[in-house]
Formats: C-alpha cells, structure tokens, sequence
C-alpha cells in the first residue's frame, strides 16, 4: 500500500482509483480512500511527544503468538519546518522557510532519556476513508486508523536529531523483575490474573473471570494448589504456568492501550470487512475480511487485500495419539503401600502408525474429564499443524492472534482460476513481520494455521520426557503387596533375575546383572525385565512402583532409578549382605511404639505364627513395644562405664544422680511400682561362674509379701567369701523347697549373721542331705517371736566339727515334735559352754531305737528349770557314757520323771560306790534322799 505524508498529523495520501481494478463496483470502495503514519509518546506526567517534536520515518518488528511483539522505530527531530509554511500549529517562527529553529524556542522541546524509557507510545496507521471522513471525522478516534501501541523499552540516539526506540509490550516490564514467594490456595488463572493485575497490565479480565468462561474452559482453572515462584522473572513464572496448561495470549491495539488476550480456545479477533455507509462513511461491518490471492488480479496494482508470494505447505505429522494420566499416591496418603492410581488411558485416536504418546502424571484430582480435556487439546493442535499458510500481504490489520478468510477470486469474476484447496479457507496469523515507512510504503510478511484448531504448535510432549512409572512384579506378572496395607511382608515377596549382556566381536565377553521385572503404566499387560541401578544393593517387594528411566552413561541401559515406596527390601548382593560403618557422633530422638518380628536366617517358623502372637499384645493396650526375635544370639560387649536410671510402673520419677555417682564404673538406680512376675523354665545344665574381687554392699526392703518357689532336681552350689554381712528384715516370710539331693559346701572366713523375723513358717522335705560344715568362728544372735518347725527325715546324716561355737539362744514359746525313725550321730566336742534358760519347756520324744555315743572331755553344764516335765517311752536303749570330769549341778524346783524300760541292765561306775539291781524294782513313793 502506498502513501504520501502531507503536514503533520493532517497527511493526505494519493488517491487510489479502486474502480480501475477489475470486478469492483464503486459502491463497495470509499471514493477517496486516505493512508497516512504518525506516532506519540505519553510520558507520565501526562505530557505528549508526537510528530511536532519527532517523526516516524519507519518502523520495522515482529509478533508472535505467546510472544512479545518488538518493535523498532526510526525517528527524526523536527527540526526544520516539515510543513512548507512559516506558521506551524498557529504560531509565527522567527527565520525563513527552511532554516533551523532556535533552541529554547516556543518549537522546541528537550528529550528527556528517563522519562522516555516505559512511557506509553503508538504507532497509528491511517486506513482508506472517504472525503466525508477526512474533513468530519475527529483525528484518530472518529477515522480508520489502525494502531500499534506499547511502551518504550529502550531509546538512543545516533547523530544529531536521529533517534531509535523499541516498542514493546508492557508486559516486557515483567522480564526485569522477579520473586519468590508462594501462591496459596489459587488455580493457575487465579495467579496469571493476580501477577498481571498487581503490575497494571491490561488484559481480557472479565472474560477470565466469568464462569463458565467461553476463552477458558480447559484446565486453567481445574486445579486450585499452592504454587511457588522460585526466582524466576515474573514473565518466566508467566509463560511456564501457560504453557503446563495450553493457554497462549495475543494483543489488541487501540489508541490509547493494547490488551492482552489470553485463551485456550480457538479464539481469535477477526479481521473485518469495511464499507461506505449511508452517510458516506467507512464502517467495519461483522464480515470477516477476504484476502486474495495475488494471481488472481493485476500484478503491477497494490491494494491492502491482497496476499503475494504465498506458499501453502502440508506438513507429515503425526497420525495419532494416545493419552495417559496417571495419578501419584504419596507416601503419607494412606497406611497402604503408594501407587499409581487411578490410571487412565485414552487409545481413542491411536492408529497403527505415526502414534505420539502423551504421558501426564499428577498428584491428585485426575479424572475423565482431564484425560479427555487433554485429548482434545493435542488432538485441535494436530490438526491444525498438519499445513501451513504464508504469504506477504499489504494488510496492515494482518496481526497475530488475527483471523481472515482467503479467496482466490472475486465473486463477480467467475473466469479466474479456482484453487479449491485454499478457497474460503479460514486463517489465524500465528506470526507477522511488519515494515512500514512515512514515504507510504508498508508489507508484511505473515505465518498462519487453521483458525479452527488452536493456533500453538503441535510438538512432542515434553514433560516426562526420560522416565517411566512401573510396578514391579514377579517372572510371572503377578504382584503381592500392590497398594497392601500388610504391615510384615513374607520372605517370599521379593523376586529378581539375572540377564547377560555380551560384547566383544564375537560375544563371548558378558557382562552379568541383576534386575527386577515390571509392568510399564502405559502397557500393563506386558513383563519387562530392567536392570537395577548400580548403587541399588536392594530390591523392593512385589507391588512397589518404581521410575525407569536411561542410565547415565554412554550405555544408557534402562534401568529402575527411583523407588516410589517400598515396605521392605531384599539384598541383592553376591554374598547377601550389606556393610554400614558410621564415624562420628549421633543424636536420636524417638517418639511413638514400636512392633518388630525378626527371624534369624534359617528359621522356618512362619510369620503368621510370630504375627499373631505381636498383634495380640499390640492390640491389647498394655504395652508400648511389643517385639517377636527368634535366632541363636552371641555378643560381646565392652564398656568403659555403665550408668542406668531405671522407673517401671506408674510412680514418681526418680530423683537426680548423686553427685558421687562417676566414683562407680556400673551405676544402675532402678524403682519399680506395682506388681512383678517372673517364670523361668529351664531345660538343660545351666553354668555360671562369678568373681567379685572388692566389697560387696547390699540392701533390700521388702513391704509386703514375698513367695519363692523352687523344684530344682539336682544342685551344687560352691561359694567361697572372705567376709560376708547380710542384714534382712522380713515381715513374713513362706518358704517351700523341695529338693530331691542337695550338695553345699560352703567356706567362711568369718561370718557375721542377723536375722529378726516376726513370724516364720517353714515345711522342709528332704529326701536325703548330706552336709559338712567348717566353720572357723561363727558368732550368732536369733531372737524369734515364735517358731513353729516340722520336719520329717528319713534319713540324716550330719557331721559338725566346731572348733569354737558360742551360741546365744532366748526363746520365748518353743514346742517341737520331732520323730525319727533311726537316727545315729556322733560328737566330738573340745569344750562347750552352754547357758540354756527356759521358762516352760514340754518335750515329747518317741524313739523306736536309740544309739548314743558321747566322749567329752571336760563339760560345764548349768541348767535352771522353773517347771519340766518329760516322757520318755524306751523300746529298746543302748548307753554307754565316759564321762573324765564333771560336775553338774541339778535344781528342780519340781519335777516328776517317769521311766519305764522294758528289760536292760543300768551300770554306773564312779569313784565312790556301784550299785547293781537286777530283777528287781524300786519305787519311791514319797520324797526323800537316798544315799548310798
């Protein structure tokens, strides 16, 4: 198109006869059509910059879909007249035509570079118009003009009144700053909204905002999360959140402003037909513009509807696609083992070749409606990329994001060729390169696709690229613990395999791996095997998710790389094993119970056994930790120093360490409230040796009631203790033991006994004891409130050599009953001393048959006895008494004695007489003394 700039902003351009051209008629063309460029700066203060101070020679720039468009500007300082007169906007200038206006004039403005730069500008393009509108209409709004509008981005200036500037959109201010911070709770459009609104740039927000939206209805708003900008530029963070979600934007221009239109539909500004009205005005009409074809006119005529050099290319693209969404369980999601679920696969456009897979995976909310969402938007952008159409055309309306028809002829022309590929066909530009300049010229070159499908190019997925999600299962396919909410996993539930891969020229060298088999998301009906990681020395069980994706190295052999969760593992190394060595000092924290099952390796026990048995207790409430161990066990422990604070039961806490406590190598401070049980089955011999070199102390207090039990068949107990002192207070105290044979042999220095029992009760069984006792010095004081002793032998026998015994016995109450069936003893006595008080004594003895050995040789006996009566009942009586000295002294205060032997003979022989009756008897009835 050709124009002519006339004075100023008043610019009249050649009239071009629209009648000369065939198939026009001339009611469809404005009878004086008019073309003419401008431009203006609007600076913030509000002050305005255009062609009085400077003039748009050209301008030159591009824009593209989803892109910023940039545009570069020639400028000239109007500094000589421009308009031939000497009177420019009303004022009478000093000079003659053509000389230089004076600086600091009433003409003359100075260019300040700051207030330049982000200032408003506009590039106005005048349109065809008739007489009426050049002469009634109001420059710019009232006339056809076509607007290029923005912000200065950057401004120079070369020699002398010769500057540049670039045009570009506001949103270019977002590229020059960047954030981080945290989008809560907010749908990827809620946050484009909210970073464009708070930076003041212009966009289709009501159009966004309506619900439903008839520009959005894909998933921008599907989703409302948290969102993170993480440094990146705000026009970054921008374009990264469309793309996840196939919104793309496009610019409309008016005088004042240019908006930002963002969509995910095939929602385009359409480039409309004008007309000559009834008032003879041009008005654009709801007609989308034809283009034509250039072939179809005069070459050698330009016109602004006109498409030349165009070039129209169908493109092999991809035949079909299949869509996969998959959902990403989290770990903390549920007790259950993590999946992948739900899975959802869409084979609708799949053919059998030229397929390109889609794989989408997310962390919740996938749906139908996403995977079918997404299916259209792969499907409008395959289509719509399978042809391209470009051209260069003289319309300057021609902007992206701008729909049009084409033609190849006019209807009235029904000569011309007919082209029916293209023939009203309708195109969206998806990429213009504009060149315009005051000497009236302007083209452009232009890119465009199907307006019916969605203007973004149509490429591979991107996203996921690399990796695969697959479920591990067995050689056979089948898995154990998909999704298992099992909390102990079977030995069984781990398989691997082997695979050799060769190289060498002829194939003999092998390399030999370990791997797992897996069932990939999108074929879940066929078993691959892949190879483990090389720093994997484990395996997850059957039913683990795991990432395979390429290894990283000139191989690139697939190999699982990630592991979503597992609940156990298998060691997978050569010799089934795994080192672990820490160096360093370690804090651990523990909060919560715990169960634990642990079997050695060759235990066979099955797990449901030791499950039961810890998920009974477990389920119980009593217990924090509940453990199941069954192997054979060896350890060996050394420790410098050992100190332990224990409390069991529900009771108050212990109170501080004692200040002396680091004196002690093994320090243990142990309080137990409540009750306590210990049961102890021991099948088998039973070894322990102890050696305490140093003092021994110990203490105990018992309240309440203590009960011991003890069956032992047989036992040996050997102690040897330089010095012994056992202090016990016991308030009662029962005691059974049965014992079938007993050896002790025991060997004490000294030892230093006491005892104070309130009440004591014992039963003692014992089929045979032997007992020897050596006793150096024993020093022993019982004081017992009451005693009551049964005992039954069947056999005793005791051999005591006392070397010095000093023995103090105070009784208050005694009766005893002792009955032997034979019983022999022996002893030997240096010397004794005995002191024996008794307030009552009554004494029964019944003995079947009685031998009696005594040899002292030198005895003191002095015997007190306030009232004593005996029985003595003699079947049968053998005594033999040597006595060397002795010297007793009897006093009864009464006493009755009564001795009945059957037959026998009693000799007593001493220094003074003998006495012999036999057959005979003597009774005394009355007292007396007899001497003989």
């Amino acid at each position: 198109m050709k124009f002519n700039t006339g004075k100023n902003t008043t610019q009249i351009a050649e009239k071009i006869d629209y009648t000369e051209y065939p198939g026009t008629r001339q009611a469809d063309t404005p009878p004086a059509p008019r073309c003419s460029l401008d431009f203006y700066i609007e600076l913030d203060d509000g002050t305005i910059i255009d062609d009085q101070t400077l003039r748009l020679q050209n301008f030159s720039g591009q824009e593209s879909l989803s892109q910023m468009f940039d545009f570069t500007l020639n400028l000239r300082a109007n500094t000589y007249f421009s308009s031939g007169i000497n009177s420019p906007w009303g004022k009478e200038l000093a000079g003659k035509y053509g000389s230089l206006l004076s600086e600091g004039g009433v003409t003359s403005q100075k260019l300040d570079f700051q207030k330049i730069l982000g200032a408003k500008a506009c590039i106005r393009m005048g349109l065809p118009e008739t007489q009426k509108d050049m002469y009634e209409g109001e420059y710019p709004n009232d006339r056809p003009v076509l607007y290029f509008n923005g912000i200065i981005s950057n401004f120079s200036m070369a020699e002398r009144g010769v500057y540049t500037a670039n045009l570009k959109p506001a949103i270019f201010k977002l590229s020059l700053q960047n954030n981080y911070r945290l989008f809560s709770q907010k749908t990827i459009l809620d946050v484009i909204i909210e970073i464009l609104s708070e930076n003041s740039i212009e966009f289709n927000k009501e159009e966004l905002e309506k619900k439903p939206s008839r520009v959005v209805r894909g998933l921008a708003s599907y989703r409302k999360q948290d969102w993170l900008q993480a440094g990146e530029t705000d026009l970054d963070f921008l374009n990264k959140l469309m793309q996840k979600v196939s919104l793309f934007y496009y610019f409309e221009h008016d005088d004042k402003h240019h908006k930002m239109i963002i969509t995910d539909q095939p929602y385009y500004t359409g480039i409309y037909k004008h007309k000559v009205n009834d008032a003879g005005k041009v008005e654009e009409t709801h007609d989308l513009k034809e283009l034509y074809l250039s072939y179809t006119h005069q070459q050698s005529l330009e016109r602004d509807d006109y498409i030349t050099q165009f070039s129209y290319k169908q493109n092999l693209t991809s035949s079909g696609i299949t869509t996969v969404l998959a959902q990403k369980e989290a770990t903390w999601e549920s007790q259950n083992t993590a999946m992948a679920t739900p899975v959802f696969i869409n084979k609708a456009n799949k053919k059998e070749k030229l397929n390109m897979e889609f794989l989408n995976m997310v962390q919740y909310g996938a749906s139908e409606k996403e995977i079918n969402t997404l299916t259209d938007e792969h499907m409008n952008r395959l289509v719509a990329s399978r042809f391209e159409f470009s051209g260069s055309s003289s319309c300057p309306e021609l902007k992206a994001g701008h729909k049009f028809i084409v033609k190849e002829r006019y209807d009235d022309d029904p000569d011309m060729p007919i082209c029916p590929t293209l023939d009203g066909l309708e195109f969206v530009a998806t990429q213009v390169q504009h060149q315009g300049s005051a000497a009236g010229d302007y083209s452009n070159t232009f890119q465009a696709m199907d307006a019916n499908g969605l203007a973004t190019p149509f490429t591979p997925p991107q996203e996921n690229q690399g990796s695969i999600l697959a479920l591990v299962v067995d050689h056979d396919g089948e898995t154990d613990y998909e999704g298992s909410s099992a909390k102990y996993l079977e030995k069984d539930g781990f398989a691997y395999d082997k695979k050799d891969f060769q190289y060498d020229d002829n194939g003999q060298q092998k390399f030999n791996c370990r791997g797992i088999y897996v069932n990939f998301i999108d074929d879940p009906d066929s078993i691959h095997w892949v190879k483990l990681a090389e720093h994997m020395q484990t395996i997850p069980e059957t039913g683990a998710w795991v990432t395979v994706s390429r290894s990283q190295d000139n191989n690139e052999i697939p190999e699982v790389t990630q592991i979503m969760q597992n609940k156990g593992n298998k060691t997978i190394m050569p010799e089934d094993y795994t080192c672990s060595t820490n160096v360093g000092n370690n804090y651990s924290t523990s909060y919560g119970d715990n169960t634990s099952i642990s079997f050695g390796a060759n235990v066979t026990t099955s797990l449901s056994k030791a499950r039961t048995i810890v998920e009974k207790h477990r389920n119980s409430g009593n217990y924090n930790s509940v453990n199941y161990s069954e192997s054979s066990s060896y350890g060996y422990s050394v420790t410098e120093r050992s100190h332990s604070i224990s409390r069991m039961g529900a009771g108050a806490d212990l109170g501080d360490d004692p200040g002396d406590m680091m004196a002690y190598v093994n320090y243990s401070d142990s309080a137990i409230y409540g009750n306590t049980y210990s049961k102890n089955l021991h099948i088998g011999k039973s070894e322990n040796y102890s050696v305490q070199t140093g003092g021994t102390f110990s203490e105990s207090t018992q309240t309440g009631g203590s009960i011991s039990i003890s069956t032992i068949d047989t036992s040996e107990s050997t102690s040897t203790v330089g010095t012994t002192i056992s202090n016990s207070t016991v308030g009662t105290s029962t005691s059974i033991s049965s014992v079938g044979t007993s050896n002790s042999t025991s060997t004490l220095g000294t030892s230093n006994s006491m005892s104070t029992t309130g009440t004591s009760n014992s039963i003692s069984i014992t089929d045979m004891s032997n007992g020897i006792g050596i006793t150096t010095m024993s020093n022993n004081i019982s004081i017992t409130d009451m005693s009551s002793s049964i005992g039954i032998t069947n056999m005793s026998t005791s051999l005591n050599l006392t070397s010095t015994s000093s023995s103090l016995s105070l009784t208050g109450v005694q009766a005893g009953l002792s009955l032997t069936g034979a019983s022999s003893n022996l002893s030997l006595t240096g010397a004794t001393s005995s002191l024996s008080l008794t307030g009552a004594s009554s004494g029964l003895s019944l003995t079947g048959s009685s031998s009696n050995l005594g040899l002292t040789g030198s005895s003191s006996g002095l015997n007190l006895t306030g009232s004593s009566s005996s029985l003595n009942l003699t079947g049968s009586s053998t005594s033999l008494n040597l006595t060397g000295s002795s010297t007793g002294i009897n006093l009864t205060g009464s006493a009755t004695d009564v001795n009945i032997t059957g037959g026998g003979a009693t000799l007593s022989i001493d220094n003074r007489a003998t006495l012999s009756i036999e057959g005979a008897m003597l009774e005394i009835l009355s007292a007396a003394k007899l001497v003989l």
